[in-house]
């Protein structure tokens, strides 16, 4: 859930580094030329890495470096990079998602909005569901053949949103409340599963369900706190400013320590889990952050790693 949560926020928060800034401009060329092509380096890369750690070992006349590389055509990548091609399909849009909010007003950018996350949060939703009302919602919405905009499409909208408007304190408030009961229900609706399995239950924070409104209320929240928090000099700041520089190799990198660390023994269940989680946070990170930080300063190189 972390993890998935975060790279929703970050999803908004390109908004407005990315996409939506009026100093920058986001021509077709330079979305060809320069977003994408090292989204997919950094895609590959990491991709590369993750193949050869699990591939080595195994048993194959094939080399190893062949395999691999068949493995990442055929989309066999590490499955939290899925996030580099949810980017890449956004990049692809950014000059049409500029247009639009260029042009529309704020009813047309929320009815935008809304239809995203109704298409892509709210049906899927409705169709886990057996019920003869939610079948005929999912029936029918499903003939008029609506798929203009995905969920991530929707993310960017509301992050230009979020971020051009101004939200007044009572409203942060409500924003805070509503994130704080999205990471409590998770973490509850969680706990209720795997006591009820008696066994590890994922469902409801897995990435490869729809989002949940518990999940985007807790997105936007991270996301508006940031806005207002972030805005001044300070060291705080400063060191936000510092983490973003290395935040996408922490990003690629960081399932690599956790797979060793496995392999070493260590893991979540080695001990108490309110100590073996900072714990292995903390080390997670360390290692991520150490080892980024050598690799961008590889000529080069550092530029595609993160």
């Amino acid at each position: 859930m972390g993890t998935d949560a975060v790279l929703r926020t970050s999803l908004l928060y390109d908004v407005r580094s990315l996409v939506f800034t009026e100093e920058r401009e986001n021509s077709i060329s330079r979305i060809y030329t320069g977003y994408i092509p090292r989204m997919v380096v950094f895609l590959v890369f990491w991709a590369m890495i993750y193949q050869i750690y699990h591939l080595l070992g195994t048993d194959t006349e094939e080399n190893l470096f062949i395999r691999a590389a068949k493995n990442i055509m055929k989309g066999d990548t590490q499955v939290h990079l899925w996030f580099v091609y949810a980017l890449v399909g956004l990049y692809v849009l950014i000059p049409l998602l500029k247009a639009f909010t260029d042009q529309a007003d704020p009813k047309l950018l929320w009815y935008a909005v809304i239809l995203a996350f109704i298409g892509t949060e709210v049906i899927p939703l409705l169709s886990r569901r057996s019920d003869i009302a939610s079948v005929i919602v999912v029936t029918n919405y499903t003939k008029l053949s609506v798929h203009g905009l995905g969920s991530y499409v929707g993310f960017f909208l509301l992050g230009h949103c979020l971020h051009s408007w101004e939200i007044p304190k009572k409203v942060r408030g409500i924003i805070y409340a509503l994130g704080l009961l999205g990471v409590g229900t998770i973490i509850g609706r969680t706990l209720y599963l795997c006591l009820r399995d008696n066994t590890l239950n994922g469902d409801y924070f897995s990435f490869v369900m729809p989002m949940m409104p518990s999940v985007i209320f807790w997105s936007v929240g991270v996301f508006v706190f940031g806005k207002y928090t972030f805005v001044k000099e300070s060291r705080l700041a400063g060191a936000v400013r510092w983490i973003s520089q290395v935040s996408l190799g922490i990003y690629g990198i960081h399932m690599l320590p956790i797979f060793i660390l496995q392999k070493l023994g260590l893991s979540t269940l080695s001990f108490n889990a309110r100590l073996s989680l900072p714990l292995l946070f903390l080390i997670v990170v360390g290692i991520s952050v150490g080892v980024i930080s050598l690799m961008k300063k590889i000529p080069l190189l550092g530029r595609f790693i993160g």
